[in-house]
């Protein structure tokens, strides 16, 4: 009706709706509707734009990061051409994922530091416990779990609290505090987190996924977060997710790199050289444990950096 009309507005918003509900049940051609969205919009100076760039980036984010965070950066613009603030707000603290993963991890604090700020002089917003975990992610990783934890505390709280944002997040609270817990050696706290999670994941139609196959893989609960990702479109990212669930490695950290799930893809080669070096292929684990520490040294993972110095200290070690 909207096209017969030539109401360009209207049919921008219908394209975005039926291709995000598309998307939601599994059908993967509802990206093709947000991109004709976008075309059309773009074509007709809609206001509408930012919106359906913002929830395409939903639906590819594990086909490709790098172009996920670029067409976040072009509805950042769209959002503030017109005035959007409401939005752009929204924008900015969906490009916090992005940015953790591609390993921009400085501007992730930045916008993470301000949107929480903003939270407490009283400007709430939903993506509030998303950042802070994201923010507590960070911290870990540079070696200041401690600090990290009031932030894990506080999203998980906000999660359990309907009236202060979705309740649809607790299981990425409950996952995302359990790999921490896991940093600093409190495996029985994230136990207890991830098998509260578990009825979530299976009750939820899309789980949030990031961390959870590597959370899975360390407590050696794979079942349940295997039936989760299946319903998940079978691309490259969620090939590297199943990969790390059935200790696989190469294959994880091969799939991560072709979906530019740059934090995952690193993670994947630290796993792999270890199982190398255990088995004596010393070379191979080197090469593998250069090409994780090049993406851990810039950004100051110092967790992780630890990690990969102390396994390449036992190699030239071993073939002394």
């Amino acid at each position: 009706m909207a096209e017969s009309l030539g109401l360009d507005d209207l049919r921008v918003h219908a394209l975005t709706t039926v291709g995000s509900a598309k998307e939601q049940l599994g059908d993967t051609t509802g990206r093709r509707d947000l991109e004709l969205a976008v075309e059309l919009g773009r074509a007709a100076n809609s206001p509408m734009v930012a919106g359906a760039l913002n929830n395409l980036t939903v639906y590819i984010d594990t086909t490709d990061m790098r172009r996920v965070d670029e067409l976040n950066l072009q509805a950042q613009e769209e959002a503030e051409r017109y005035g959007d603030a409401t939005l752009l707000r929204f924008l900015r603290g969906n490009a916090i994922a992005h940015l953790w993963v591609l390993g921009k991890w400085d501007e992730a604090m930045s916008v993470a530091d301000d949107l929480v700020a903003q939270c407490e002089r009283g400007s709430p917003h939903v993506l509030e416990g998303p950042t802070r975990l994201f923010r507590g992610c960070i911290a870990v990783a540079r070696g200041q779990g401690e600090a990290a934890l009031p932030d894990f505390r506080r999203a998980l709280a906000l999660a359990r609290d309907p009236a202060s944002g979705d309740p649809d997040l607790l299981h990425l609270a409950l996952v995302r505090y359990a790999w921490a817990d896991l940093r600093l050696g409190h495996v029985a706290e994230a136990r207890a987190r991830f098998t509260e999670a578990l009825p979530h994941l299976m009750s939820h139609r899309l789980p949030k996924f990031w961390l959870l196959a590597e959370v899975a893989f360390e407590l050696g609960e794979t079942t349940v977060v295997r039936n989760a990702l299946r319903r998940i479109p079978p691309d490259a990212g969620r090939r590297g997710m199943l990969a790390v669930l059935d200790g696989d490695f190469a294959t994880a950290a091969e799939q991560y790199a072709a979906s530019n799930l740059l934090l995952f893809e690193a993670e994947a080669r630290l796993r792999l050289a270890e199982q190398l070096v255990g088995e004596g292929r010393r070379t191979a684990g080197e090469s593998q444990l250069a090409k994780a520490l090049a993406f851990y040294r810039p950004i100051g993972a110092t967790l992780f950096i630890e990690r990969g110095e102390a396994l390449l200290a036992e190699a030239q070690s071993a073939s002394a």
